[in-house]
Order: C-alpha cells, then sequence, then structure tokens
C-alpha cells in the first residue's frame, strides 16, 4: 500500500548538475552501507552505533553481518558534516589520480573547503580539522563485511578510517603552507587496489539538502547492486540510517524519512518510495540508473590502463574515467598515442578531452600500406619486349582484378549494411568547419581505424582494401561543402 507521500512515475527527470568532467568518483563498496553518520545530532551523544543485517554469501549462506562505530571519549559519533568531509577527502583523492599504494593523501584544508562548497573562514577550517580528527579516532567494528582473497573469506575487522597530521611549512616571504597528510587503513588501501568500489555521484551528492536525503542515496544506491530497486524492513533501515533507538514504532520511522523521500523523489533519484506496515520499496529512476552506467568503468586492465594514461596527459582522473567509459579504451589511447604527433599542442588534457568526445580525425604518420599500391619502388629497367604469351596473361590478370573488386564490392556492402561507417558519416557531418577543411581532398585514418577520402565536392568514400581511387567506395554526400 502506498501512502501519501509515495511517487511513482518514469516521467521524473533526473537532475544532472552542471560540472566539468565526470562527478562519479570510486568508493568503497562496504563503508557505504556501514552506519558511520549519525544524522541526528543529538544521535550523536550516544556513544554507540550498531547495526545487523542478513546476507546471503555466493554459496548460498547465510550470514549475520555486524557492523559496530564507537566514538572515542574526545569527540561524538560522526555527524552529517563529517558524512560530508568523508565525501570530500575521497573526491580529493579522485582529482590526485586515485588511492595511492601506501594509503597516503597529502591535502589542505582549503581544497576540502571548496570542494564542500563552504565559505572560508576560521569557523569553517576549524569544523573541517576537528572533523577529519574525529572520523580518525572513531572505532569501527565489521564481522563479515570484507572479503579476503587470501583466506577467500569474509573477515572480521575492528579499525579506524584513517590517521591525519598536520603540518605548516613556511613558504616564501614567510608565509605558512599547509602540508596535511591522512593515512588510511590497510583494509581500505586493499579494497581500493581489489577495486571493491562503486561509483558515488558527489555532484549529484552535493546538490541534496538534507543530510538524511543523502545518507540515503548513499544507502539505496550501495544497496540496490546494479538493480533498480531495493526493499528493507523498516527497523532494519532505521539501523542503517542510525536513526536512535527512541524510534521504536513504524509511524515514527516514516515521518523521519518523509522529508528526504520527498526530495529524492522530487530530484529524480526515486521514482518510487512505498512504505507499508514494515518495509520500505525504493525504485531507482532509469534515467538515473543509464546517466551512472555511461560513467562507471567495469574495471579491465585495458580500462585501468587507459585511465593512467589520459591522467598521466593531464586529464583529471574523473574526466579520465568518464572518458573510458563512455568511448572505450582503444578510443581513448588511440587520441593518446595521436598526441605526441600532433603540433601546437598547449594544453594536453584539454586536447585529449575535446578530441576523444568528438571522434575528429588527426594525423598520424603511418608506414605504407602494401595493399594500396601506393609509395611502392619504381621500376627503372627497360621492360621485355611482348612475348606471344601475355595478351592471355594480361586478360587472366583484369579477370583477377574484377573479381577482387567485386569481392571488395560485396565486403563494402556488407560492412555498410551492419552500420560500420555510420559513426564516422557522423564525425564528419558535424566536423567544425577549420577541422573539416583540413581534410578536403585527403586519405583519412579514421578512430574507428578505417581510411575515408573527402572529395572538394563534400563526398565521403570510405577506402576498401587500398587507397587509389578504385578502392574508395562512395558513402555520402556531406551538407557542408562551404564555410557557414
Amino acid at each position: 500500500m502506498l501512502n501519501e507521500y509515495t511517487h511513482v512515475s518514469e516521467m521524473t527527470p533526473f537532475e544532472v548538475p552542471e560540472g566539468e568532467g565526470s562527478s562519479v568518483i570510486p568508493v568503497e563498496i562496504n563503508v557505504e552501507g556501514a552506519p558511520l553518520w549519525q544524522i541526528k545530532g543529538r544521535n550523536r551523544k550516544e556513544g554507540v552505533s550498531e547495526s545487523q543485517t542478513t546476507i546471503a554469501t555466493g554459496d548460498g549462506q547465510r550470514l549475520i553481518q555486524v557492523w559496530r562505530v564507537t566514538a572515542s571519549r574526545d569527540y561524538e559519533l560522526p555527524g552529517a558534516l563529517d558524512q560530508d568531509v568523508f565525501v570530500a577527502v575521497l573526491k580529493l583523492i579522485d582529482r590526485q589520480g586515485g588511492m595511492s599504494t601506501n594509503g597516503k593523501l597529502t591535502f589542505s584544508l582549503y581544497e576540502l573547503v571548496e570542494i564542500l562548497g563552504r565559505s572560508h573562514g576560521g569557523k569553517t577550517y576549524d569544523d573541517v580539522r576537528e572533523s577529519l580528527e574525529r572520523l580518525a579516532t572513531t572505532s569501527i567494528h565489521s564481522e563479515n563485511a570484507f572479503y579476503s582473497k587470501d583466506t577467500e573469506s569474509l573477515e572480521t575487522e575492528t579499525f579506524h578510517l584513517w590517521s591525519v597530521r598536520f603540518s605548516r611549512n613556511k613558504g616564501k616571504r614567510g608565509r605558512a603552507i599547509e602540508h596535511h597528510t591522512l593515512t588510511f587503513h590497510d583494509i581500505l588501501v586493499r579494497s581500493f587496489h581489489a577495486h571493491y568500489l562503486k561509483g558515488l555521484d558527489t555532484d549529484f551528492y552535493f546538490s541534496l539538502f538534507s543530510p538524511l536525503s543523502r545518507r540515503l542515496y548513499r544507502l539505496v544506491d550501495q544497496k540496490r547492486r546494479d538493480k533498480l530497486s531495493w526493499t528493507v524492513d523498516l527497523s532494519q533501515l532505521r539501523q542503517l540510517v542510525s536513526m536512535a533507538p527512541s524510534y521504536r514504532y513504524p509511524s515514527q520511522i516514516k515521518a523521519a524519512l518523509q522529508p528526504a523521500h520527498h526530495e529524492l523523489l522530487k530530484k529524480g533519484f526515486l521514482t518510487e518510495a512505498s512504505v507499508d506496515k514494515k518495509t520500505v520499496r525504493y525504485r531507482i529512476g532509469r534515467a538515473f540508473a543509464h546517466h551512472r552506467a555511461t560513467l562507471e568503468l567495469r574495471g579491465t586492465p585495458e580500462e585501468m590502463i587507459a585511465v593512467q594514461r589520459l591522467i598521466s596527459n593531464s586529464v583529471w582522473s574523473g574526466i579520465a574515467r568518464a572518458l573510458v567509459a563512455q568511448h572505450g579504451p582503444d578510443h581513448c589511447t588511440y587520441y593518446v598515442d595521436a598526441l605526441h604527433h600532433q603540433k601546437g599542442v598547449r594544453n594536453p588534457g584539454a586536447w585529449l578531452r575535446r578530441y576523444i568526445e568528438a571522434g575528429w580525425p588527426v594525423h598520424i604518420p603511418e608506414e605504407a600500406d602494401p595493399t594500396s599500391g601506393e609509395d611502392l619502388p619504381v621500376a627503372t629497367s627497360t621492360p621485355h619486349p611482348p612475348s606471344p604469351e601475355q595478351p592471355e596473361k594480361r586478360d587472366e590478370h583484369r579477370d583477377s582484378k574484377e573479381e577482387e573488386h567485386r569481392e571488395r564490392t560485396r565486403e563494402f556492402e556488407h560492412r555498410r549494411e551492419v552500420g560500420e561507417f555510420e559513426a564516422a558519416v557522423k564525425t564528419f557531418e558535424t566536423l567544425p568547419y577549420e577541422e573539416y577543411a583540413k581534410w578536403v581532398g585527403q586519405i583519412i585514418r579514421h578512430p574507428d581505424g578505417n581510411r575515408y577520402y573527402l572529395s572538394i565536392d563534400g563526398e565521403l568514400y570510405v577506402c576498401i582494401g587500398g587507397r587509389q581511387p578504385e578502392h574508395r567506395y562512395y558513402l555520402h554526400t556531406l551538407k557542408r561543402v562551404a564555410k557557414p
């Protein structure tokens, strides 16, 4: 049964906030589901937060997963600000190229405040510093949460998220320079490098107003895995979002969830929040799922190599992952390989992003194609006089050439029917004029691996089996033969 604040509609648009590059960062999948954040201020004085969940293993076993979060003597349990600071730290890790092998992150409070979108001032800096220390001293106990490759089992771990060291160095003119360091616990470093990760859209996260909305967004997105829905018992959900034990009755839990449900429905992340007497059923918007699917990676070696090569050429890591996820590792490495052949590129990162997204052709020196008939040595000796057998040989040669042409034509027709050249046609149709003009009258090697010829009249041909005129097959007349 749906209550008054349930909404079901696939027409709700998912709001993708404006921002440069991908805002989806990798986060450790287990911590996303842990009850670390006390959204209500009064709950933080309890000192301990705990949740228990029944999970199913791959071999069919059912285990109890336990999380217990304990505050230190000097601090309360982590709250709403701490949740934001934690996300900001992960964002900064992503900007710096990912989790280092030693788990260390060098940072400034200025960088974190910028990511948080807060005003720069003494109190803000003090709050962020205290938050980092509170997270460093909070103890986390987990049972059946972290998988160990060594033992091939889920293990029990007690740990702290990180240790933190604050320091200032004197720079030029005596100015103090921040040089702080976070060192992540080894269990989190191992998870990052084992790719036990999921994506978190930080732009969307920070666009949410309510701390409970932010917590629910992270929790639901983690629990749903790759599905569009997740159903959970109300009492279980109370533990996972760290509501105080005083929320004993379903009506109290529903009332507390209502504003967050409204916001997540309005933003288009949820298309359904069905609440009955004992359970809540969440359904994710298809637009959100599609948006995320285009920005996340599967973690294959080819993808990771492509991302690292882009990062090493001044592409921000978030943008690098988005480019590889959307266009594929082969497409991206094609342009990385082409970069050092280009002249006058002042900003490699910007150039790579522009060309990868647009799919524009680029000049790349290449060896002569042995099938093209071009660039072959010219005979300098005098030809032998014709013999009586030569006319017959010429006829055989002509028949062979005609058969080759028929074979190439059949190959061309088949490749055109399956749509192999459609992306290239679109590329040339939409090229900016200054890019288009570079290629008129030339043989062009496109990122799809094919060679094309663009005539002065805007006729686009694909080259099959060589680059000479007889190897060119007409594809399309482009509507852009003159400058607009």
